[in-house]
């Protein structure tokens, strides 16, 4: 059976499907939404091959090819740029609370308490409705720290109960057994966590706290044993950058994959932790290296055998081997996402100042979604070297040059 758990109409003839274990996004036309309706209800593909040749007056042999070559592509493609403008976003970011229970160095938006006008328990409720009218796939739980948020529960529960996919950004602190067992208690949706993961213990703690560490390290191998996907995620500093050979030790043997980004010169980060781009670009290069050798998991990253910014992007699987693919990634700010502040803001990107389309708790999905800020923000965005975009790139250099 494919894996998905949500489809969604675009147009007459254009659907959009979500396979929530994977996290791909397909665009299909409607014998594409048959298909894997039909597949959904537990049909083989030599019924749906049957029901196709009599809807369409096709020999069974024909039908059961295209089902065949259908499913093939579905289960070995990738996320691709959707040709058509979305009615609404597939996915929303939301930062529920500014409050965080650690003070990072690192930290770009300077979390410490929550902000005086966050969104009350209804509004939030309220919220939580509207994302499911406008038929969103994701919503990203982050913050300052989303445990703290004192609702953060109930939020999260809401969204599972309708079938939604959640994603918790943490800092793995606030995690034990008896949270991770109410967030399993009649879900319907499916839950992924990212825990934040700042390189060997030295470094970690160097940027997070004094005993930080080991708690975090518990947290992952508890979400593990539940079962429940969870990544790790890396920001890459000058510091850690010298170090990154222990931290892919640590996460191999943890069994899990990661992600690594770039501290970006925004909030508490100061100007010697930031890792230049060409920098970067080595350490990830270096990475993928290890990864073919040592046989673990790196999620999304473009490389190539001679540069990284190509159109190659390495997977490497849970068996070791590894493989190169097209890269078919574009940013989701201006595409398929927007994010929304925890007094209910939505900003196109959260690194990127003036971007501000609108408020959830006055202004329609219609005018957030179609606001022309966000067309002119797309202008001002191409792809450059890696996953980066021109904004971020001319951050970067700037405070690298001053």
């Amino acid at each position: 059976m494919i894996e998905f758990w949500k489809i969604r109409k675009e147009s007459s003839n254009s659907y959009i499907a979500h396979s929530q274990k994977k996290n791909n996004y397909y665009f299909l036309n409607f014998t594409g939404y048959l298909i894997i309706t039909l597949f959904h209800e537990g049909k083989t593909g030599e019924e749906i091959a049957i029901y196709l040749s009599n809807k369409y007056n096709l020999t069974n042999e024909v039908a059961y090819n295209y089902v065949k070559k259908f499913i093939n592509d579905f289960r070995s493609s990738s996320y691709k740029a959707f040709p058509n403008e979305l009615n609404t976003p597939l996915r929303v970011g939301w930062n529920i609370t500014e409050a965080c229970n650690l003070r990072c160095k690192h930290c770009y938006r300077s979390c410490k308490k929550a902000l005086t006008n966050e969104l009350s328990l209804d509004d939030a409720i309220q919220l939580c409705n509207k994302f499911i009218k406008w038929k969103v796939f994701e919503v990203e739980l982050t913050g300052g720290e989303p445990l703290v948020h004192p609702d953060f529960f109930n939020i999260a529960k809401t969204l599972l109960e309708a079938g939604m996919t959640i994603d918790i950004f943490t800092n793995g602190l606030l995690l034990n057994e008896k949270k991770i067992e109410s967030l399993l208690i009649n879900k319907k949706g499916y839950m992924r966590f990212q825990v934040s993961l700042d390189g060997n213990k030295e470094d970690h703690e160097y940027l997070r706290g004094k005993n930080t560490f080991n708690p975090v390290i518990n947290s992952i191998k508890t979400l593990k044993s539940y079962g429940i996907h969870t990544t790790v995620n890396h920001v890459l500093t000058r510091r850690s950058i010298k170090h990154l050979d222990s931290f892919i030790d640590i996460v191999r043997h943890l069994g899990v994959p990661f992600t690594i980004g770039m501290v970006l010169p925004m909030g508490r980060a100061r100007k010697n932790m930031i890792v230049s781009v060409d920098s970067f670009k080595r350490a990830i290069s270096d990475l993928f290296q290890n990864a073919k050798e040592k046989g673990f998991v790196v999620a999304g990253f473009d490389s190539s055998e001679k540069d990284i910014g190509t159109s190659v992007k390495f997977v490497v699987d849970n068996s070791g081997e590894s493989y190169a693919i097209k890269d078919e990634w574009t940013c989701s700010a201006t595409s398929t996402k927007i994010v929304v502040d925890s007094d209910g803001t939505v900003r196109i990107c959260p690194f990127v100042e003036g971007n501000i389309l609108g408020n959830v708790t006055k202004d329609s999905i219609n005018k957030i979604w179609h606001n022309p800020k966000r067309k002119i923000f797309k202008k001002d965005y191409s792809k450059h070297d890696g996953h980066l975009c021109k904004p971020i790139q001319e951050k970067l250099s700037t405070t690298l040059s001053s």
